[in-house]
Formats: structure tokens, sequence, C-alpha cells
């Protein structure tokens, strides 16, 4: 069966965000690429994945914790922290080696949103390799702590 949609588009996350140009400003200063921007909505890119930015304005203050993340995998995560801190992005959970093999950083949008940055780990990287991985599709090589696909040169 051939897929409906362009997997970079297929499943696309959608933020509900306060002020639009606020949020596009921040995840710019992360490395995100604007695609579209229409005022109150803004389509930015993360190496073609694409994230959404849709305001509406009167939404209540953010809760004290996300309840949801978009993790981005990076070449090298401690760049990425770099570019958070220098930027003040408050920190959900500092870097760190994770049991579920990645390193790994979360940070939280101006509306609340997790931003999750990580690593797979290289040949001594001190980073040990998930363990019991969910079985997944054989047109897959290996899947990451939620089932995600892993590609197998990671």
């Amino acid at each position: 069966m051939e897929p409906y949609a362009d997997p970079t588009k297929q499943l696309v996350i959608e933020i509900f965000v306060r002020d639009a140009a606020r949020s596009k400003g921040f995840y710019e200063r992360l490395g995100f690429k604007v695609l579209d921007d229409r005022g109150a909505f803004v389509v930015l890119a993360w190496e073609g994945c694409q994230l959404f930015l849709d305001e509406r304005r009167g939404q209540p203050p953010p809760a004290a914790h996300p309840a949801a993340n978009v993790r981005v995998m990076v070449a090298d995560v401690d760049v990425a922290w770099a570019r958070a801190r220098a930027m003040g992005a408050p920190v959900l959970a500092p870097i760190a080696d994770r049991p579920y093999g990645l390193r790994d950083f979360t940070i939280v949008d101006p509306d609340g949103f997790g931003v999750r940055f990580g690593t797979w780990p290289t040949a001594g990287s001190g980073v040990a390799p998930a363990v019991s991985a969910p079985v997944v599709p054989a047109s897959h090589d290996a899947a990451g702590p939620f089932g995600e696909a892993v590609p197998a040169d990671r």
C-alpha cells in the first residue's frame, strides 16, 4: 500500500500558542527554519519535518509541567544544549546520558510545550543502548524506547 502523504508531512505536531511571533522567534533561535509565516499561523521545519504554530490568543497560562514534548534528533546534542542555555530557555530536564539509550535534554517553549533534543550514542560515549526494545515491523531496523524506528547505523 502506497503512503497517502510524504512521511515528513504525515504526522505533524501543531502547537497552540498565545503569541505566534514570540514562539516563532523561540524556535528560530533553536535552529528551526520558517517555511511559511501567515502571522497567526507559522510552519516551521527541522530537516524536512514540519511543526505548526497556531496562534490562539486568550489561552490560559501554561501548566507547571508540559503534557507533551516533541523530540528533535541532532548530531551533537551538546551544541543544541549550549544554544538552549545561551538563549535562556527554561530547562525541564538537563542534559544527561539516559538509560533508554539517548543523551538528551528537554526545555520548555513560551507556551509550556516541551522540546527535547537528543543524540544516539556513539562507540565509547558511555551511553548504553536501549534495552528490551519493542518489536517493530520488518521494514525497520530497530526500535527506540517508545517504539519509533531507529536506523541500524545508530
